[in-house]
């Protein structure tokens, strides 16, 4: 198995596995693989040599065509997570509001100053 077949196979396993992955509600987990198989995927890039057939071009467009299908699918989980620490971030002060609701009131009101001398 030459070295395009390896990484069109490990593409195609590693699309599945994300578009899979993906439909879970763990995210962590999802991290986790991403950035095992971003680097395992690297390893096989690396080893590429330059000068490619028409064949080895043509897998390499099918490899392409995967790895865009994939950014797909990982700019949506990106938007997920985004969504979820805004949601977050939102319900922490919301919280903070209701524990202590006087906080930002401003302290100066009912303040007399006499100006006579």
């Amino acid at each position: 198995m030459s070295r395009l077949d390896e990484l069109e196979q490990f593409t195609k396993t590693f699309k599945e596995k994300l578009e899979e992955q993906s439909k879970k509600k763990n995210k962590e987990d999802l991290i986790h693989l991403v950035n095992k198989h971003l680097d395992e995927r690297q390893l096989l890039i690396d080893q590429l040599s330059s000068p490619y057939l028409d064949k080895e071009k043509q897998q390499l467009l099918r490899i392409l065509n995967h790895d865009k299908e994939m950014q797909e699918v990982l700019n949506h989980v990106f938007q997920s997570i985004k969504n979820d620490m805004r949601q977050a971030k939102k319900q922490k002060t919301s919280n903070q509001q209701y524990l202590n609701p006087y906080q930002n009131v401003a302290t100066v009101d009912g303040t007399y100053w006499d100006k006579k001398k």
